[in-house]
């Protein structure tokens, strides 16, 4: 797998754990307080993705660089850094891994600070671009 070894920023969407490369991390930034530097910049609501149904003001966004193309990402909580182990990731494979979650990819068995194993789904940044794309039906800046 790509990321054995590579270090990872995790954070929660839905009380879910999520990991992604800090390779692709340009900045995190409190999402009360906007991104006035990058306006025009689009913001993908991960919470709502990850499946939380209700609206509301997140705290953090990790505004992501992929290529040439930034992008933000909604979180609720940040969580740390990882550096992922080979005996800690699992390839995710269909049904898991579907049409609608192509963003996933892999689940790592992490141990929370109390020793206890938790799970993590490590995202890939230029699929999460590429649901921006698909949504709106052009790249950000595009017409």
């Amino acid at each position: 797998m790509d990321y054995i070894g590579e270090c990872c920023l995790a954070f929660t969407a839905n009380n879910i754990n999520f990991l992604i490369p800090v390779s692709g991390v340009k900045r995190v930034c409190d999402a009360r307080q906007g991104t006035a530097a990058e306006e025009d910049m689009r913001v993908l609501n991960f919470p709502v993705i990850a499946g939380r149904t209700e609206e509301r003001q997140w705290d953090y966004i990790l505004i992501l660089e992929t290529g040439r193309t930034v992008f933000g990402l909604l979180a609720e909580e940040i969580l740390g850094l990882r550096v992922l182990e080979e005996e800690e990731l699992l390839s995710l494979h269909p049904p898991v891994l579907n049409e609608r979650n192509q963003y996933l990819q892999a689940v790592a068995k992490l141990r929370g600070d109390d020793g206890i194993a938790v799970l993590g789904y490590l995202l890939n940044p230029e699929q999460l671009y590429q649901r921006i794309i698909n949504y709106s039906g052009s790249p950000p800046g595009g017409a």
